[in-house]
């Protein structure tokens, strides 16, 4: 890996390092080749479908990073749209009382016969 490739592996948490150290050398290399945002896709995929896609030629790969792209955008909400909103209202928090108040008698509290 180049000094720039070992401080971004750096950053990784542990399982991630060791998933990666686990992949055959023709991944790990394919893995540098690929922008930011495919090398997130990479990350999804199984181990297989990693390994299908190495194994295509160029163009085959290009197709099935299109694919895989679009599928990506169709399952998330288009950038600076509004999140969807809940299904139901927040409860309101309320903090407990320590004590009761205490509070006056009024007429309408009052249930005495009259």
């Amino acid at each position: 890996m180049s000094p720039e490739q070992m401080r971004v592996y750096g950053l990784w948490p542990q399982e991630r390092q060791a998933t990666f150290d686990g992949w055959p050398d023709e991944a790990k290399s394919y893995y540098w080749t690929l922008t930011p945002p495919r090398q997130e896709v990479f990350w999804m995929l199984s181990d297989g479908d990693r390994l299908t896609l190495i194994g295509m030629a160029v163009d085959e790969q290009e197709t099935a990073w299109s694919r895989l792209e679009q599928q990506m955008l169709a399952s998330q909400p288009p950038v600076g749209s509004a999140p969807d909103a809940p299904s139901a209202p927040p409860e309101p928090m309320v903090e407990p009382m320590e004590e009761p108040m205490d509070r006056p008698m009024t007429e309408v509290d009052d249930h005495s016969p009259s």
